[in-house]
């Protein structure tokens, strides 16, 4: 699994350990192998999700900037 964004990190984090507190409280390893995946597959999609919508604020920012560029040239 990849973390694309910093910010998803501490996200991470919070729900490997949670899958492990669970696993220290059932003592299964059925369950930590259900709990590790589900926080991993949750865990990925998050860090997905905030890292595409990342990418598509930084390209809208980039791009109003360079027609706010291209209208001020028109203007002068």
């Amino acid at each position: 699994m990849t973390i694309s964004s910093p910010s998803a990190l501490p996200l991470v984090i919070i729900t490997f350990s949670l899958s492990s507190l669970v696993v220290f409280s059932t003592n299964s390893s059925v369950t930590f192998f259900v709990t590790s995946s589900v926080t991993s597959s949750i865990a990925s999609s998050v860090a997905s999700s905030v890292a595409s919508s990342v990418a598509s604020s930084a390209a809208s920012s980039i791009a109003s900037s360079v027609a706010s560029c291209l209208i001020h040239s028109a203007a002068i």
